[in-house]
C-alpha cells in the first residue's frame, strides 16, 4: 500500500499559503480602496454668505487647476498641487450665479464641474422714489393729441396704453417700480394716469385786422375808430363808455369771438383795448371885436358891427334898447360851444356906451394909435414916444425924464370912434388916454474895450529904428570927392564973376 501521508503534507502547505494570500490581498483592497475615493471627491458648496470650494488629495506632482467664476466674473484661474481648499464671499441679500471647473493633472477620471444660482437669503432695504415729471396730456380738437411721457428712471418706469379709435377715447398711462424701490408713501401699486382725447372740430384761427382807437383831441367828446369786420372775421366788437364821466374817463373797447373760432394762438378769451380820455376845452380861432357904427343916438337900432359868428362860438348881445338917464349902455359877450374856449389873451366882452343926443355924424372909421416904450441901454435912459395913429390926433404928449410916467391922450377924427373895450378908451369912444412909465438908466452896464497894457515904471519903450538902404557893395568915397571938387570950382566961379560985376 501506498503510503500518501508525505504527499498530503505538501498540499496542505500549498493551500494555506494561498489562503494566507488571498487574505493580505483582501485586507490590502479594503485598506486602499477607501483613500482612493476619499482623496478624488472635489465639492462647490454655495451658501447664503459664501461659495466653498474644495479638492483634497490630488497628485501633488501632477499639473491640476481650478476655475471660480462668481456673477459672471472669474475670480480664480489657476493650477493647485495636492488639494485646493477656499471660501468665497458674497453679499446675501442679492441673487448669484456661480460655476466650479476642477482639471486633474494626471487624467480626467476626477474632473469636476459643477454651477448654480444662489438666491438672496434676505432681502434687501428698498429704496424710496416719487414720480418727478408726471405724464402730460394736450387735446385741442381733431383727431391729433399730445402725449408727453417722461424718460424711465432708475427705480420706475412708464408704460402706455393707447385705447382710443379715430382720435377719441382713454389714454392710460401707468408707471411701475423696478425691484428694491417703493414709493414715497411706502406703497409699491403701480400708479396711473387716465387721459380723455375727444375728435371735437377744430375752431377756427383767426386774428384782428386793424387796431382799435379811440381819438381824444380836446373837449368832452372823443370819437371812437373800430376797424371794419365781418362775420367771416369770427369776432365783433363792442364799445363799453361806462367809465366816462363828463367827457373824462376810460373807454374799453372788446373784440370777442364767434362761435367755432380761436384767436391764433389757441386762446378763446375776449381781448379788451383801454384808452383814457380827458376834458380838456379846446381853443378856437382868433375873435373878431365888434366895432361902433354910433357913439350917440337915439338914431340907429343896432349902433354896432357884429362880426360872423365863428366855428364853435358865437356873439351875444345885451341891448335894452332905450336910454337910461341919457345913456344906452350895449354889451356884447362871445359865446362857446361845450368844451371849446378863447385863445389866450383874447378878448371876449365888450361895452358900447351911447348917449342920448343928436348924432353929429355917423361913424365911419376905427381911430386907432399907440404909444412906443423903449428901454432903457447901458448908454442911455429908457423913453417914451408917440406911435402910429390912424383916424385920430395927439392932444396931450406929457413925456418926463426917465424914470416918470408919462401920459398921452388922442382924440378920434370927426366920424370916427376908438374900438371899445381897449385900454384908456373913454365911454363914447372918442379919447384914449396912454399912461406909461418911463425906463430910468441903470441898465446892463456897458462892457469897455480893455486898454493897451503899458510898460512898467522905469523901463524905455523900444525906439522906432530908422530904415537902411540895402547894402550893394560899391565904394561912394571916390564920388563923395569929385563931388567937392566941383562945389569948390562953382565957389571959384561966382566969386569971379562977382568981382567983374564990381
Amino acid at each position: 500500500m501506498l503510503d500518501t501521508s508525505i504527499s498530503r503534507r505538501p498540499r496542505a502547505l500549498a493551500l494555506a499559503a494561498v489562503l494566507l494570500l488571498t487574505a493580505l490581498l483582501s485586507a490590502l483592497l479594503v485598506t486602499v480602496s477607501p483613500q482612493a475615493a476619499q482623496a478624488h471627491t472635489p465639492a462647490a458648496n454655495p451658501t447664503c454668505t459664501s461659495l466653498d470650494v474644495s479638492a483634497t488629495n490630488y497628485n501633488g506632482n501632477a499639473p491640476n487647476r481650478v476655475t471660480v467664476v462668481i456673477d459672471g466674473d472669474t475670480v480664480v484661474d489657476e493650477t493647485f498641487g495636492a488639494s485646493f481648499v477656499r471660501s468665497f464671499p458674497w453679499d446675501d441679500t442679492v441673487d448669484h450665479t456661480w460655476a466650479v471647473t476642477i482639471d486633474q493633472g494626471d487624467g480626467d477620471q476626477y474632473d469636476y464641474h459643477g454651477s448654480g444660482t444662489q438666491t438672496a437669503c434676505e432681502e434687501p432695504p428698498a429704496t424710496h422714489v416719487g414720480i418727478t415729471t408726471e405724464p402730460s396730456f394736450h387735446d385741442v380738437c381733431g383727431p391729433d393729441f399730445q402725449l408727453t411721457v417722461p424718460a424711465d428712471t432708475e427705480g420706475y418706469r412708464f408704460s402706455v396704453a393707447d385705447g382710443t379709435q379715430d382720435g377719441a377715447g382713454d389714454v392710460v398711462v401707468t408707471a411701475t417700480l423696478n425691484d428694491g424701490y417703493v414709493w414715497e408713501d411706502g406703497s409699491t401699486a403701480p400708479k396711473t394716469w387716465t387721459f380723455h382725447a375727444t375728435n371735437e372740430p377744430c375752431d377756427v384761427p383767426t386774428t384782428i385786422e386793424g387796431t382799435p382807437n379811440v381819438v381824444d383831441e380836446c373837449g368832452p367828446g372823443y370819437d371812437v375808430q373800430l376797424p371794419a369786420v365781418t362775420d367771416a372775421d369770427g369776432y365783433s366788437f363792442s364799445v363799453d363808455e361806462s367809465g366816462v364821466v363828463d367827457g373824462q374817463g376810460t373807454v374799453v373797447i372788446t373784440a370777442t369771438l364767434a362761435e367755432g373760432f380761436t384767436w391764433d394762438d389757441g386762446t378763446t378769451a375776449p381781448r379788451q383795448f383801454t384808452f383814457d380820455v380827458t376834458n380838456e376845452p379846446c381853443t378856437t380861432g382868433p375873435i373878431p371885436a365888434p366895432t361902433p357904427t354910433e357913439i350917440c343916438g337915439p338914431d340907429g337900432d343896432a349902433p354896432y358891427t357884429l362880426p360872423a359868428d365863428g366855428e364853435h362860438y358865437r356873439y351875444v348881445v345885451t341891448d335894452p334898447g332905450t336910454y337910461t338917464d341919457g345913456e344906452r349902455v350895449i354889451t356884447i359877450t362871445v359865446a362857446f360851444d361845450e368844451g371849446w374856449t378863447a385863445p389866450e389873451g383874447a378878448q371876449t366882452s365888450w361895452t358900447f356906451t351911447l348917449q342920448e343926443q343928436e348924432c353929429d355924424t355917423p361913424v365911419t372909421g376905427v381911430a386907432t394909435a399907440d404909444v412906443t416904450v423903449t428901454p432903457a441901454s447901458c448908454t442911455a435912459p429908457g423913453s417914451a414916444t408917440t406911435g402910429a395913429i390912424e383916424n385920430a390926433s395927439w392932444t396931450v404928449t406929457d413925456a418926463p425924464a426917465a424914470g416918470g410916467q408919462a401920459t398921452f391922450v388922442a382924440v378920434a377924427d370927426q366920424g370916427a370912434a376908438f374900438q371899445a373895450g381897449l385900454p384908456g378908451v373913454s365911454s363914447d369912444l372918442t379919447t384914449r388916454t396912454f399912461t406909461v412909465d418911463v425906463p430910468a438908466a441903470g441898465g446892463e452896464l456897458c462892457t469897455v474895450a480893455t486898454p493897451p497894457a503899458q510898460p512898467p515904471a522905469g523901463q524905455t519903450p523900444p525906439q522906432a529904428t530908422t530904415p537902411r538902404l540895402p547894402q550893394t557893395g560899391f565904394d561912394v568915397t571916390p564920388m563923395l570927392a569929385l563931388g567937392a571938387l566941383l562945389a569948390l570950382a562953382g565957389a571959384a566961379l561966382v566969386t569971379r564973376r562977382l568981382r567983374a560985376h564990381g
